[in-house]
């Protein structure tokens, strides 16, 4: 009994000789864990396979152009829905809407109709034609390309007036399509200027007085007279 309470004596007198130690309380001893729940969400994608007959259609993907051409199979695709078109050199465009489900794997495939180079003609001939702001040939010429919009064109010639026009998916089915040409009216020439004479001065006729005509008239009778009578006398 007498050792114990000497060993709790030495602690007591131990614990005196040590230095205090300072406690923050601002400090939390215990950290509690955020209120917040982290959920990992994998997101899911489809895959889709496009082949064409005949082969090797260059294909449009969501407006965005595919490096690749037919066939081809596009991985990761989002769910939902996509606008797919193919496009082939000589042959028809097409243009689809396709969905894209869950885990998905699609195949599809499309044949190709060709079609006959459309001849672009104006008239006259001639003329320097232009696609899109890019000259490319003058008329008659073969345009060979699939269009799924409209184009714009520009037909030009010497005395003729620019015509502008278009050609729409619709029009590119035909065989022919022709442009008549407006030409430039030719410029006026200006009337000659006629010189017309001037009139030649008109001479002056004096009006002479009545009374001095019978002036004279008297006065040559009477010299006439006078004549007439110194002859006699001389006789």
């Amino acid at each position: 009994m007498y050792k114990r309470i000497q060993i709790l004596l030495s602690l007591i007198l131990l614990m005196q000789t040590l230095p205090a130690v300072e406690v923050d309380e601002s400090v939390n001893a215990i950290t509690e864990p955020p209120d917040t729940t982290v959920v990992q969400v994998d997101t899911v994608f489809g895959s889709l396979r496009v082949i064409t007959e005949p082969e090797g259609a260059q294909v449009k993907f969501d407006n965005e152009i595919i490096e690749y051409v037919t066939p081809l199979t596009l991985y990761n695709i989002p769910l939902g829905k996509h606008r797919l078109a193919l496009k082939k050199q000589d042959h028809f465009l097409v243009t689809t809407v396709i969905t894209i489900g869950d885990d998905q794997e699609r195949e599809l495939r499309f044949k190709l109709q060709s079609i006959s180079p459309l001849i672009i003609a104006s008239n006259p001939s001639g003329a320097k034609l232009s696609i899109q702001g890019e000259s490319i040939g003058a008329t008659p010429y073969v345009y060979k390309e699939s269009i799924d919009e409209p184009i714009a064109i520009m037909l030009e010639r010497d005395g003729f007036e620019p015509l502008t026009q278009s050609i729409s998916p619709k029009q590119r089915e035909q065989d022919t399509i022709a442009f008549t040409l407006k030409s430039v009216p030719a410029p006026v020439a200006p009337e000659p200027v006629q010189n017309i004479p001037e009139p030649e001065p008109q001479q002056e006729i004096k009006k002479r007085n009545p009374v001095a005509v019978v002036l004279n008239i008297v006065a040559i009778t009477l010299f006439a007279a006078l004549g007439i009578g110194v002859a006699a006398l001389e006789q």
